[in-house]
């Protein structure tokens, strides 16, 4: 999965990262999937994070030519991994209290 850190440093889980994970946080919002709606603010959001994704993504490889074999900016993946860890827990507890729901309604206790 290419939003979470490995433990030992891999050039190219590394440095897709920061991409990959800002297109995960448009759909892992809070608030509601920005994918799903069609107005200029999810539209600039998502366009956004994806720049930024990816200006984040270049500067890493860049930095991490430099000085091949180290890890770079342990501690911020190691954030970044728990915040996406957290977003894809509160994606499944939504999923299955959606689940739990239209059970409820097809049984009768809704």
């Amino acid at each position: 999965c290419l939003t979470m850190a490995t433990v030992k440093w891999d050039p190219l889980v590394n440095v897709l990262m920061p991409f990959c994970v800002c297109f995960f946080l448009p759909f892992a919002n809070p608030l509601g999937n920005s994918y799903k709606a069609n107005d200029w603010s999810s539209i600039l959001t998502i366009s956004g994070l994806a720049v930024v994704g990816l200006l984040m993504s270049i500067r890493l490889g860049l930095m991490a030519r430099g000085c091949p074999g180290h890890y770079i900016g342990f501690v911020f993946f190691q954030w970044m991994t728990f915040v996406t860890a957290l977003l894809w827990v509160g994606l499944l507890a939504g999923e299955i209290v959606g689940a739990f729901t239209v059970l409820g309604g097809v049984i009768g206790m809704s």
